[in-house]
């Protein structure tokens, strides 16, 4: 039984790095403003978070952390599929859509591991996800429609059906990520796993930006450069420690609901910082996709049987 104090504590932790890993987009659409592209802002991000990764990978190395070669070669791989594609359709699909929109379809990434395992893992389909599914997407189509709809015009409905496209793209990645990583896990320390995905996802990225723009950097102005670094600390590393250590306090499961108070936290600092409207039917969506993947989330831990 958790005492009071460590039930608060993970709650705080995964409210926290929620928030901060929701802040990423703020951060992104801030320096887009200024003039950077995706690509640039990705290399910022991973230039300012590598050196903590590294760091985590060579004192796990030290610690007699040690893996097959192909174990190490498959993270490195999840990472690239990860943390350098996804993280680049993210990144480009946030230039035509809102915060919220972003992380809603996100947060439906439970959706596509399960249709991932029924359609290529010979899982069986169980029949009562399907209508959490069904409730999810219908809360991302009025949210696109509240962004794209008939008032709209041409050029921003298809600028918007663009967004989605590359946000869905870059969930489908993650969630072969979140498969993957779910079993390499089972045969090396997380930690260590991390920072061989972290890592490699950080030499895609560095290898990528060398290749299209050879070694100019991405921008001269300084208030880019601390975004990039704030991204990189605050919305990278920090956050990435702060939900480990709310799994180890209240368990992986039960962080469901405070992902949604960490996200609500930063659509108000959108609306703030960017102007961003909550319409009615945004709103409506937002509750409908929520309910979804809560819903999708919760069905998937009483069907694994599993705290």
């Amino acid at each position: 039984m958790k005492s009071k104090s460590t039930i608060l504590a993970g709650a705080l932790l995964a409210t926290g790095s929620s928030a901060l890993f929701t802040g990423k987009v703020i951060v992104a659409k801030l320096a887009y403003e200024r003039g950077i592209d995706p690509l640039g802002m990705v290399l910022l991000r991973m230039v300012f978070a590598s050196p903590f990764f590294i760091a985590i990978l060579l004192m796990r190395l030290r610690h007699g952390a040690r893996a097959k070669a192909t174990d190490i070669a498959f993270a490195v791989l999840l990472g690239l599929v990860s943390y350098y594609l996804s993280s680049m359709l993210d990144f480009c699909g946030i230039q035509y859509i809102s915060t919220a929109l972003e992380r809603m379809i996100l947060q439906l990434s439970p959706s596509f591991v399960v249709l991932i395992g029924v359609l290529f893992m010979g899982q069986k389909l169980d029949y009562r996800l399907l209508g959490a599914i069904a409730i999810g997407y219908c809360g991302i189509a009025l949210m696109v429609l509240s962004e794209s709809g008939p008032e709209a015009a041409n050029a921003a409905s298809s600028n918007t059906l663009l967004g989605v496209t590359l946000i869905l793209a870059a969930t489908l990645c993650f969630s072969i990520y979140v498969i993957g990583a779910e079993r390499m896990m089972l045969r090396m320390e997380s930690r260590f796993f991390t920072a061989l995905a972290m890592t490699g996802a950080c030499v895609g990225v560095f290898i990528h930006y060398a290749i299209s723009r050879g070694f100019t950097p991405p921008t001269h102005d300084p208030v880019v450069g601390m975004l990039g670094l704030a991204m990189g600390l605050f919305c990278t590393v920090l956050p990435s420690f702060m939900i480990n250590r709310a799994i180890q306090l209240i368990g992986g499961s039960n962080i469901g609901p405070y992902n949604y108070v960490g996200m609500g936290l930063t659509f108000v600092a959108s609306a703030i910082l960017l102007d961003e409207t909550f319409t009615l039917i945004k709103l409506s969506g937002i509750l409908l996709a929520s309910a979804g993947a809560l819903a999708l989330t919760m069905g998937k831990k009483k069907e694994t049987g599993k705290a």
